[in-house]
């Protein structure tokens, strides 16, 4: 199986890096990747206050970087390993 190995420089700006992220997963499977692998904080790099903000439920279909890493996988039919984002968990601390 063909595999790409992504690298980005996050910021702190989710929609941007998943713009950049989705144009490196388009590249990689133009390529030839049937595997690709994003780095871990691809969705965000930024203060803790922010991960907090942006942080997701596993599952949830309206979560907008799950929802993106969805839509790359059936765009570009690949699979994605995300290198993780900020999850919610039940525990507020």
């Amino acid at each position: 199986m063909p595999v790409a190995v992504v690298q980005l420089s996050s910021q702190d700006s989710v929609p941007d890096n998943l713009a950049r992220a989705e144009a490196l997963v388009g590249r990689a499977a133009r390529a030839g990747a049937r595997l690709v692998l994003l780095p871990e904080n691809f969705a965000y790099m930024g203060p803790e206050s922010g991960k907090r903000a942006i942080a997701e439920r596993l599952g949830d279909d309206g979560a907008p970087i799950q929802s993106a890493l969805a839509a790359m996988t059936r765009l570009e039919r690949v699979t994605i390993a995300a290198g993780g984002f900020p999850e919610r968990t039940g525990d507020p601390g």
